[in-house]
């Protein structure tokens, strides 16, 4: 068993030392969620606003823990970032002018759809990093 993890007695499964504030940042997602769904149930537009900057202060927290994580994780910061603009253009491009959908040869072409064809390649490189990475690690023993 590796140092800074322990056996949990009832579960049998290993955790980690970040185990609880793991919990805590999946917990407070589940209610991100449950309070947009309640807002846009109930026709309340604060409720959703509510919901979208809090998983944005939420993404925040996660990109925190990739810098602290030990050596930088250029490629996970970037695509996390493409993804975040795609979901949250409207709270973080509209502001800064960026139009939100594109005429290129007299096409309407969203922006969203723009960041989605540069974030689903690097989605796919990154997840084949992290198998080829874990597959090594399995290898070593």
């Amino acid at each position: 068993m590796k140092v800074g993890t322990h056996r949990s007695s009832q579960t049998g499964q290993g955790e980690d030392e970040t185990g609880g504030r793991l919990r805590s940042i999946d917990a407070l997602a589940v209610s991100l969620g449950i309070a947009g769904i309640v807002g846009a149930l109930a026709h309340l537009p604060i409720w959703t606003s509510i919901s979208r900057w809090g998983a944005i202060a939420l993404f925040v927290v996660i990109i925190a823990r990739i810098v602290r994580g030990g050596p930088p994780r250029t490629l996970a910061l970037l695509t996390l970032a493409t993804v975040l603009a795609a979901l949250f253009g409207s709270e973080l491009l509209d502001p800064i002018g960026v139009p939100g959908i594109w005429f290129p040869f007299n096409i309407g072409v969203s922006r969203t759809q723009y960041i989605y064809a540069i974030s689903i390649p690097l989605l796919a490189v990154l997840m084949v990093r992290t198998l080829a990475q874990v597959d090594v690690r399995l290898q070593r023993g």
